[in-house]
Formats: C-alpha cells, sequence, structure tokens
C-alpha cells in the first residue's frame, strides 16, 4: 500500500491502507464477525449523542439477501454476487428526544459507516459502499419508514482476486488517490477563484 499511496502528514497507517475492494470470495461473513462491525458503528460520534444510524443486513444465502441483491444496478451486480453480507444503512431525520429535524443525520450516519469500513480493514475484510441502487425499491421492500432517510447499501466480503472480476473492472480494482489537503482544507474562508464546482478556477 505504501507504494499506492502516500499521506502528505502524519496520520494512523489504517485510515490510508482503507480502500473499497470489490473481489470477494463467494464465502460467508461469520455473525461474530459482523458484530464487530456494528459494535465500530455504534461509537461513532453524532449530534447529541442520538445515533440516528441503522444497519438493516442479509446475510448471503438468505431470501432477504437475495431481495437487496436485486435492488442494485447491473455494474454492482457484476460484483457483489459474491459478497458475504449486504446492507442497507438509514439514518433517522428527527431527533428522538424532541422531534426537531436532526439537519446532520446523514453526516452522522457517514461516520459510522467510516468507523465500519475501519473495523472490517482492520478485520482483513472487504468492505464497499454503494449508491447505485434502486431507494424507492429499498424502502418498500424493507418497510423502512418515511421517518428514515436510505442513505446507502454496503457489501461485505473475503478479498478475492482482481481476476474473478469481470474485465471491465479489473482494472479499477486499486487504491484510489485522494485530492491534495491543499485543496479540501482553507483557513479563513474559501479563495477567490473557487468556482461552484468545488475546485480551484483555471
Amino acid at each position: 500500500m505504501s507504494d499506492l499511496r502516500q499521506a502528505e502528514y502524519p496520520v494512523l497507517p489504517f485510515i490510508v491502507s482503507r480502500w473499497s475492494r470489490r473481489a470477494m470470495l463467494p464465502e460467508p461473513v461469520a455473525n461474530d464477525e459482523l458484530m464487530s462491525l456494528f459494535e465500530a458503528a455504534r461509537w461513532a460520534p453524532s449530534s447529541y449523542n442520538c445515533q440516528p444510524w441503522r444497519f438493516i443486513f442479509a446475510h448471503r444465502g438468505s431470501p432477504q439477501w437475495d431481495t437487496m441483491f436485486g435492488l442494485l444496478d447491473e455494474l454492482n451486480r457484476q460484483w457483489c454476487i459474491n459478497a458475504g453480507v449486504l446492507m442497507i444503512l438509514v439514518s433517522r431525520t428527527r431527533y428522538e428526544y424532541n422531534g426537531k429535524q436532526d439537519r446532520s443525520c446523514a453526516l452522522n450516519a457517514g461516520a459510522a459507516w467510516e468507523n465500519l469500513a475501519l473495523q472490517g480493514t482492520s478485520m482483513g475484510l472487504a468492505v464497499r459502499g454503494m449508491q447505485d441502487f434502486d431507494y424507492e425499491r429499498a424502502r418498500t421492500e424493507f418497510g423502512i419508514p418515511s421517518l428514515y432517510d436510505v442513505q446507502m447499501m454496503i457489501a461485505v466480503g473475503r478479498p478475492g482476486n482482481r481476476e474473478s472480476l469481470p474485465e471491465r473492472l479489473q482494472g479499477r480494482e486499486t487504491p484510489t488517490q485522494r485530492k491534495p489537503v491543499s485543496e479540501i482544507a482553507f483557513e479563513n474562508g474559501l479563495p477567490e477563484d473557487y468556482d461552484s464546482a468545488g475546485s480551484m478556477a483555471d
């Protein structure tokens, strides 16, 4: 990994080593392993400690796994076919203690997702998030109330070889790079030549 990714400043090594694999072996993920991922998600920070995230999951070989798999678009199906577990992450949009809108619910759910992904990486699992699926069918098929926003789907499995992927995906099975810190962090405000697309204007 050190040959592919280099941190500009000192960070915990496991942060840089996490990446979203697609190649997985068609093997189960043990329930105890899965609970460790949810335990990590449980400790994510959240506004007023309301913990708005909820994970709906299904193990490989179950009817519910087949239903979740059917929500995916064609490209994601090509590699998710080997996932040991599929999940849907949702977030509660109103605080439980006063019923008011939780404007940071998606952000909080994202923090839980990151904890889960880092924990999975530390355990040698492949963990990848997805947005290309049928959000409305997910709500209907799994009885998700309107109080919750559907955020993403997640695949978890045991890492496989890139050669097991369709040819069009094999070249993409590598850790990606990131924008430099100078393009994401600005003291005292965005630069005047920062355009609406979120980058420095040419």
